[in-house]
Order: structure tokens, then C-alpha cells, then sequence
């Protein structure tokens, strides 16, 4: 029974460990008003139920709900990233990746990761080129079914990013996200 809780407890602490970088990295620099970028954060909603009817596109094109990546008794890790971005994301996907490749259990067997943009423009074929450079950093059998990369609308990208305390503001001076 030991052996059984010590992946799951690792895999708590993996993202526990994701959700605090997500905190403590500061915003860049953007040209929005004091309001806007005080605005930007992350508060933890815990308990807080987010729809899986949400309906995204995943790297090939097709139309997902969120739901089709919940499996029961399988944990979900959510990413949030601008894909273009200069700044934070690479860095949170590569210390996701590193932290991931340092535990016992695998993605599409014990757990999922699915990584969302935050950037309605960007589309399948961004999606496909972060997950091709994840999966080329993950060094284990079953990433290419246990991540799943996903772009969507404004509309979806909201709901979820408000159901789960995601906090960012768009700069269209510098066609930039202020994010945590």
C-alpha cells in the first residue's frame, strides 16, 4: 500500500512545485497601466469545479471537450502558456518536462498533462510544434498519449482560465501577454 502512495504523493508534489513557479516568476515588462498588470496573478481556486464540456482544438485540428482527457482515477496536470511567448513559458514547460522526467511514473499511464494557450491566435500548428519539442525533452514511453496540447477561442480560454484563478492581461502595444 506504501509503494501506491508514493507516486501519487510525488506527483502532488510535482505539481504543487508547477503551481508555485506559476506564483513566484515575475510578470515582463509590458506598457499596460498600473491596474492591469497588479491584475495579473494566480490565485488557487481549490475545490473549484471547471466545465469539461469546454471545447478546445487539439495539434492536429480537432475539435476536443476538456473532458476527453479525464480518465477516472487518473490525475490531470493543466499548463497554461502563450506559446509565442518569449519569457516564462519555455521556461515552466522545461522545468514541467525536467520535473517529470525525474519521477518514477509516466505520462498516459499514471497521470495527463494537457498544456492550454492562452492566445486565441495561435492554432493546431503551434500546438504541434510545443508538443514535438516536449515530447523530444520527455524522456519516457507514452508522451505522445499522455500530453496533449491545446489552443481554443476567447470565449473557452476564459472559462477556463477564470475557473482555475489563471490571471493575464493582453498588451496590444507590444502584441504581448502579461502573465504569471
Amino acid at each position: 500500500m506504501k509503494a501506491a502512495v508514493a507516486p501519487l504523493a510525488s506527483l502532488a508534489a510535482l505539481a504543487l512545485v508547477a503551481s508555485l513557479l506559476l506564483t513566484t516568476l515575475p510578470a515582463q515588462a509590458h506598457d499596460l497601466t498600473p491596474e492591469q498588470l497588479g491584475s495579473v496573478g494566480f490565485d488557487q481556486k481549490i475545490g473549484q469545479r471547471v466545465s469539461l464540456d469546454l471545447l478546445f482544438r487539439d495539434e492536429n485540428g480537432a475539435s476536443v471537450r476538456l473532458g476527453d482527457f479525464f480518465v477516472k482515477d487518473r490525475p490531470v496536470i493543466l499548463s497554461l502558456n502563450y506559446f509565442h511567448c518569449q519569457n516564462l513559458c519555455p521556461l515552466e514547460l522545461d522545468g514541467i518536462i525536467n520535473g517529470l522526467n525525474g519521477v518514477s511514473f509516466s505520462l498516459g499511464n499514471e497521470f495527463t498533462m494537457i498544456t492550454v494557450s492562452i492566445d486565441p491566435r495561435e492554432g493546431p500548428g503551434d500546438s504541434a510544434d510545443v508538443k514535438a519539442r516536449t515530447l523530444r525533452a520527455y524522456d519516457k514511453a507514452g508522451g505522445a498519449d499522455g500530453w496533449h496540447v491545446l489552443t481554443g477561442d476567447q470565449s473557452a480560454i476564459d472559462h477556463l482560465t477564470q475557473a482555475v484563478g489563471f490571471q493575464y492581461a493582453y498588451d496590444p502595444l507590444q502584441d504581448d501577454y502579461a502573465h504569471p
